[in-house]
């Protein structure tokens, strides 16, 4: 038997218990389709079957996954139990069942951790005013402003300084900043650099080249069309899969940016020839003059791999006859496949540096000033697609040598707080979770698993925390609801950690290379830790509760209404047209309201008889009757009138003398 499932943990999983149930023993190999659905791509695979043993691994880790959490369903029980008790607050488990639902998860809780986080640094930020010193020099008629750029040493982290606020380092540069906020000191500062008169100048130029971007993983497909598109998460991996479907794509499902070897040996002139036909001016076009490369460009590699980047097949499909979506997304890849076999762009990078006599804001001598510019000469990939590089030297005509100061001075600006999480941001921090990470090591851990959650997860996590009301989507942004913060204020530190989820996910790739006994033994292993772990947070409720007084049910309190079933209100409006009267406001929202009237208005019925549907009744049921009778008839018993009458009473008959 071939198992021809998606090529994930996941799709392993559905073909392997199809084997399990209809207990097959005998030979097994896997078809490994990521190139697409295209027949091409389809005989290529067939040529290049795995032997069974060499995916089982991914078997045994979905199952892991899949057993563990029902461990999971259990913490969720507990906090649900918890939650209707009062232990989260005055919301949380709250409405009517669903909604009083207080749900966690192993990648859910912690991606809610982080809008939430996010929300509240935005809502509690106090913006600080700085100061930005600059430096104007003139040279031969040329000129340029360069900006001060303190030097900062590791000593200069632990020692504080008069006139000096320290922020968080971003992106790839960590090391913290200075911010200067003392107005008089950095007048001081500007006032002795602009008595200098003049100043050295150096000038440094050297050749850059501009690779083409990287190719598309589903996670940074969905953060560009979620940006050039607004599109969600979820629609972007819908048209993907699509496209996959129909032979157009290939597999969609990835976390890889770069293609193998073998592609570009074996699939890549074709793809772009193929490319040539398409239906769209800019993609034949680009196709048609691009110049294939002799050798392979750094969007190949030779490591192994189990998916790889998104690429266009050899299919073309018919641009006009496709939806919106995979139409849009389709020419997106495309047109980065194309790029991806252009040549680098090339240009010259121009660096103005002035070092000054002057001690800087801290303590830093000679007191730095720097600008850059860059120009590209052959653009190369840039202008395939019609996107206009700057092509001007700005700082052609200056030498090294001395320069004329025209002014120093400083401009007062503020701090600002981050951006509110869109969907594109927040993905892309769930695949960059090691900065959350408290520990060196478990960021190292984050950054081997690419994050929390996985390309065919990170939608479906986002979609649910809407569904639960813990999000919400404002415009394109994503806001943490009051539901959402009072989970993430109280809930067990463990459930929103990132780190947690990253041990569980390398320990879940661990089991997916395992021999297939490794496999198994490290498979119930890990079910073991999850049940474990869910026993922890489970006893962590139950004393919760034990100490908490339990939440009085109040019908009248906002989301915490149950609506009538359809055949209550029903019943009641049968009986408000039979009697004339009206019904009362709010019966068919408030089970309490209708129940009350059809209490009040229904007719009692006669033993034994049905009753009307939906209603509230509190004579004995036909089975009641019938089983009074039977007893009283086997052991001649009398039966009084008002057992026949009352249900409690009839109750309480059978029970003794049954």
């Amino acid at each position: 038997i071939i198992i021809a499932t998606d090529p994930d943990r996941e799709g392993e999983g559905i073909g392997r218990e199809i084997l399990d149930h209809i207990k097959w023993k005998g030979p097994v190999q896997r078809l490994w389709l990521v190139g697409g659905m295209d027949k091409a791509s389809i005989k290529k695979a067939m040529s290049s079957l795995r032997p069974g043993d060499e995916t089982v691994g991914m078997y045994r880790a979905q199952q892991a996954r899949a057993l563990s959490d029902w461990a999971y369903m259990l913490v969720t029980m507990s906090t649900t139990a918890a939650g209707r008790h009062g232990v989260f607050g005055p919301i949380l488990g709250t409405g009517a069942p669903k909604e009083s639902v207080v749900s966690v998860g192993r990648v859910q809780t912690p991606t809610l951790a982080m809008v939430v986080k996010r929300d509240l640094i935005i809502e509690n930020f106090k913006p600080t005013d700085h100061f930005s010193v600059y430096l104007d020099i003139e040279q031969a008629g040329a000129t340029a402003r360069l900006n001060y750029s303190a030097t900062v040493a590791e000593k200069d982290l632990e020692a504080p300084f008069p006139g000096v606020v320290w922020i968080e380092g971003s992106g790839k540069d960590p090391t913290p900043k200075p911010l200067f906020v003392d107005e008089s000191m950095v007048d001081a500062f500007t006032d002795r650099v602009a008595a200098l008169g003049k100043v050295t100048l150096k000038v440094e130029r050297k050749d850059i080249r501009k690779s083409p971007p990287k190719p598309y993983s589903m996670t940074t497909l969905q953060q560009e069309m979620n940006k050039r598109f607004k599109l969600t998460a979820k629609n972007t991996l819908s048209a993907a899969q699509e496209l996959y479907e129909s032979g157009f794509l290939s597999y969609p499902r990835t976390e890889r940016d770069l293609w193998p070897m073998q592609l570009f040996d074996d699939d890549a002139a074709d793809v772009i020839k193929a490319l040539c036909t398409a239906p769209d001016t800019d993609i034949a076009r680009v196709a048609t003059d691009l110049k294939f490369p002799s050798k392979a460009p750094s969007c190949y590699t030779t490591k192994p791999q189990e998916h790889y980047a998104l690429m266009p097949t050899r299919k073309i499909p018919n641009l006009p006859a496709l939806p919106d979506h995979p139409r849009k997304l389709w020419l997106v890849v495309a047109s980065r496949y194309l790029e991806c076999h252009l040549p680098s762009a090339e240009g010259v990078k121009t660096t103005l540096y002035v070092e000054a006599p002057e001690t800087g804001l801290i303590n830093d001598r000679p007191a730095v000033f720097k600008v850059a510019s860059e120009v590209i000469v052959i653009p190369g990939w840039i202008t395939a697609f019609n996107k206009a590089p700057d092509t001007t030297d700005h700082f052609k005509a200056f030498t090294n040598s001395a320069a004329a100061i025209t002014e120093c001075n400083a401009t007062a600006s503020q701090t600002s707080p981050p951006k509110r999480y869109t969907e594109a941001t927040l993905i892309a921090d769930m695949k960059a979770a090691s900065k959350y990470a408290t520990s060196r090591e478990d960021a190292e851990l984050l950054k081997a698993v690419t994050g929390i959650g996985t390309p065919a997860t990170r939608d479906a996590i986002i979609e649910g925390l809407l569904k639960r009301g813990y999000i919400d989507r404002v415009k394109n942004n994503i806001i943490s609801l009051p539901k959402g913060r009072d989970l993430i204020a109280n809930a067990h530190p463990m459930l929103t950690q990132v780190e947690m989820t990253a041990r569980w996910e390398a320990k879940l790739s661990d089991i997916e290379s395992l021999s297939p006994a490794d496999a198994v033994t490290a498979r119930d292993e890990f079910i073991e830790a999850q049940a474990a772990f869910a026993e922890q947070i489970v006893q962590d409720c139950i004393f919760r509760m034990s100490t908490c007084a339990a939440r009085p049910r109040d019908p009248t309190a906002p989301g915490v209404k149950r609506p009538p079933t359809a055949k209550m209100i029903e019943f009641a409006q049968s009986i408000a047209d039979r009697k004339k009267i009206p019904l009362p406001k709010g019966l068919k929202s408030d089970s309490d309201i209708c129940r009350t009237f059809l209490d009040a208005h229904s007719t009692p019925r006669p033993a034994g008889a049905a009753p009307a549907a939906g209603a509230s009744s509190s004579v004995p049921s036909e089975k009641q009757v019938a089983l009074i009778t039977s007893i009283a008839a086997k052991k001649s018993l009398p039966v009084p009138p008002d057992v026949l009458a009352d249900r409690s009473k009839a109750s309480t008959w059978i029970s003794a003398n049954i």
